[in-house]
């Protein structure tokens, strides 16, 4: 059985499919680093905020 690597080798070594592959690479990219901005904005917003250096209350 192929690992998706050993696929794509093989599957890139036909010039058709090398042509097309390569016209949307910066397409991919593109969306690539869109979905990481994602995460890393989502990732940032569940961190949890820094403790506050406010006092607290003092009740008797």
């Amino acid at each position: 059985m192929l690992t998706f690597e050993e696929f794509k080798r093989e599957s890139l070594k036909d010039p058709e499919l090398k042509r097309e592959y390569d016209r949307q690479a910066e397409e991919f990219r593109r969306i690539s680093e869109k979905i990481r901005a994602e995460i890393r904005a989502e990732e940032k917003r569940n961190r949890p905020s820094a403790p506050s250096h406010t006092p607290q209350p003092a009740y008797a």
